[in-house]
């Protein structure tokens, strides 16, 4: 490893030809953008920024239930669904950091599997239709964890099917 100065570019010159280097870094090849095709992140523009007000699903915050999971750790939620049909909704963020998140129902079918989350940006949020009625295992793990605990609120809702 070798940590460079203010003459970088130079250095870079060295082992590359600067025809082969965006403008950005010193070279003579011609691109749209100083960086070439290369994308160099920035700001996110606030149109594309995660706004509460624009999702219909994003619960008020007394509607949210908190819980803590400690590190190497999980925290259950039961949810018993009493008709095949209903529609089994979550929403859910974690206050830092990121979470394994999985549903399974009572007979050891795995309705979701398991994912690990980050919701520091976006809220997750989603649903399932119920084929079996029977109880439905909402796992929230933090047994990845080594220190840090997390906070997660939560709303989980069960919708009976229209019986037309």
């Amino acid at each position: 490893v070798e940590f460079l100065g203010s003459d970088w570019k130079e250095k870079l010159h060295e082992v590359i030809s600067p025809e082969q280097l965006f403008e950005h870094w010193g070279g003579t090849r011609s691109a749209p953008t100083p960086f070439g095709h290369i994308r160099m992140g920035g700001k996110v523009p606030k149109e594309l920024r995660y706004n509460p007000d624009n999702n219909p699903e994003e619960p008020m915050p007394k509607q949210l239930t908190a819980v803590s999971v400690s590190a190497r750790n999980f925290q259950k939620v039961l949810v018993k669904v009493d008709r095949a049909g209903s529609c089994l909704k979550w929403f859910f963020r974690v206050s830092s950091g990121d979470i394994i998140f999985s549903i399974d129902h009572s007979s050891g079918k795995v309705i979701r599997p398991v994912f690990r989350l980050s919701t520091e940006f976006v809220p997750e949020w989603g649903e399932v239709t119920c084929e079996l009625p029977g109880e439905y295992t909402l796992t929230f793990d933090n047994s990845h964890g080594k220190l840090w605990s997390k906070e997660i609120k939560y709303r989980v809702q069960v919708i009976a099917p229209n019986m037309n």
